[in-house]
């Protein structure tokens, strides 16, 4: 099945179509069968080339990758920071669940080891669970404020400048 689609697909491709702007789903025969069923429309192909770098200014380019830097260092930081903290708070549990296994021999141990380790896999993936929404939440939340602060300070800047302007 998925080597009669490839074979549509260059069959297709050899016509010498090209795709460009706009195109209907229906154009592509049967190729796209499936997802004409699950999409009624058009399809929207975005090139690259349509975005025009060129307008964005060196302070806004110094923004966009100190942002990316941020978001990368941050996530990861705080990610640490999260887990290594939940880390030592299960091992502490679970070291003081294990110790409560002292007395107990054969089965009864075996049934409290696996409680032990159920209570700490548990808490760990909970901790995980916790840690990356938390680090989500650092790294992303910070961007959009701090851009907007910055395009604060200028809009006030240049309304305090404007002040100055003596009226011709």
């Amino acid at each position: 099945m998925g080597n009669r689609r490839s074979q549509d697909l260059e069959t297709w491709l050899h016509q010498g179509r090209r795709i460009t702007g706009e195109c209907l789903l229906s154009d592509y025969g049967p190729v796209f069968n499936e997802i004409q069923t699950l999409i009624h429309g058009t399809i929207e192909f975005i090139a690259l080339g349509t975005l025009n770098m060129a307008r964005i200014n060196g302070w806004k380019r110094i923004g966009i990758i100190a942002s990316v830097v941020w978001i990368l260092c941050a996530w990861v930081e705080t990610y640490g920071s999260v887990i290594n903290s939940a880390t030592s708070l299960i091992s502490t549990v679970n070291i003081s669940c294990d110790s409560h296994l002292a007395g107990k021999i054969g089965a009864a141990w075996d049934a409290g080891l696996n409680a032990c380790d159920k209570e700490a896999r548990d808490s760990l993936d909970e901790a995980i669970t916790e840690a990356r929404l938390t680090a989500t939440v650092v790294a992303f939340v910070p961007v959009p404020l701090g851009w907007g602060f910055v395009y604060l300070i200028l809009f006030l800047i240049r309304w305090v400048k404007r002040g100055f302007v003596q009226p011709v």
